[in-house]
């Protein structure tokens, strides 16, 4: 038999199966490069988050806060009185007293006997009350703006730098009202050693009538430049008093106080002036509202027919 050629195998040998081919191993990241880049987004993301969370999110909470910061660097007022003025309700007429025993000329006298009603009689009383006191009571309208982002809560309103003197017993007017107001008013009784705040409602007695502490259960909110109207209503039965008004606040947790006047001068009531064993009114001079000759009403230079305290 023919010997096979040289790529023949030999007798006896086993065949072996070929090598395998190796292979090029890749990295996942390198085999899905978009998946890579969906895990680097969301990372970037997440950092971002991260940086709101931590770095602006309090600030935009807080941007209440700061801007209050700003503003009080400024000067800018927490709670601004924006006003104040003596008014009137219902309960109320011309009742009040002057130091001047002759504050009206016979002229004056006569305009006010003769045309209580028209319009220089009523120029003659108005300018008369302005350098006048008022007696028993008087009502005050305080107007009041908030002046923060945050909210300012209104907590308390008393009366300081009160001094006491006699009532005055120069000249009295006594033009009394025609009715009451349905109206519910801070009321501050004078007469107390430290007046607080109470709630008034009018009737029951001159003046009205005093009750629970007014802000012993609420408080008065006032967002920024919101506006609120205080009625504040002093009483006496016993001297001439003169004070200034104090608020309490809080804002941002903090409390404080701001003091304001009667425009430059002091808020002032007075007592009616008596004497005697009977308490009977007590001045050198009298304004009252009586009959004139023409059967009218006319304001006459005579005691009050009470003639009583």
């Amino acid at each position: 038999m023919t010997q096979g050629s040289s790529g023949s195998r030999p007798r006896g040998s086993r065949l072996r199966p070929p090598a395998p081919k190796k292979k090029t191993t890749r990295t996942k990241w390198l085999a899905r490069p978009g998946k890579l880049i969906s895990v680097g987004v969301i990372s970037l993301i997440v950092a971002i988050l991260i940086i709101f969370r931590d770095a602006l999110l309090p600030q935009f909470f807080q941007k209440d806060v700061i801007g209050d910061q700003v503003r009080e660097a400024q000067g800018s007022p927490v709670l601004r009185v924006e006003g104040v003025e003596r008014f009137k309700l219902g309960d109320e007429a011309h009742i009040f007293a002057m130091i001047d025993e002759n504050p009206l000329s016979p002229s004056q006298e006569q305009v006010l006997q003769n045309r209580f009603r028209d319009t220089q009689a009523s120029e003659i009383i108005a300018g008369a009350e302005r350098n006048g006191v008022p007696v028993g009571y008087a009502t005050w309208r305080v107007r009041l703006q908030g002046g923060r982002n945050q909210l300012v809560r209104l907590i308390d309103v008393r009366p300081v730098n009160v001094t006491r003197e006699k009532p005055i017993s120069g000249t009295l007017f006594f033009l009394p009202p025609q009715g009451a107001d349905d109206t519910r008013l801070i009321g501050l009784d004078m007469d107390e050693p430290e007046p607080r705040a109470r709630e008034l409602r009018l009737g029951g007695a001159p003046g009205g009538t005093l009750g629970d502490v007014f802000f012993g259960n609420k408080t008065l909110t006032f967002a920024d430049k919101e506006e609120e109207i205080l009625m504040v209503r002093a009483l006496t039965r016993r001297s001439l008093v003169s004070f200034g008004l104090e608020l309490t606040y809080t804002v941002g947790g903090k409390e404080e106080t701001v003091r304001f006047d009667n425009n430059g001068r002091p808020f002032q009531v007075t007592s009616f002036s008596c004497a005697g064993p009977q308490s009977s009114l007590n001045y050198k001079r009298f304004y009252s509202l009586g009959t004139g000759v023409d059967g009218d009403y006319s304001i006459l230079p005579e005691e009050p027919i009470s003639g009583r305290c």
